[in-house]
């Protein structure tokens, strides 16, 4: 659970990082749209994997 918070945060920081830059006119609305999307989708990869990572865990536990 740590992890995925931890995964939440960084999306949160990174989110907020895309629209500072589009404030600042850095990015354009379609720029900072992808940019966000792009954000999420590592995040669901992430997550997914730690997802992963659990199931193969509390195989390994439960097998002891």
């Amino acid at each position: 659970e740590e992890c995925r918070v931890a995964l939440r945060n960084e999306r949160r920081d990174a989110n907020e990082e895309i629209k500072k830059l589009e404030k600042d006119k850095q990015l354009s609305l379609d720029e900072a749209k992808k940019a966000t999307e792009q954000v999420q989708k590592k995040t669901d990869d992430f997550v997914a994997e730690v997802d992963k990572l659990l199931v193969a865990k509390e195989k390994e536990i439960m097998s002891v």
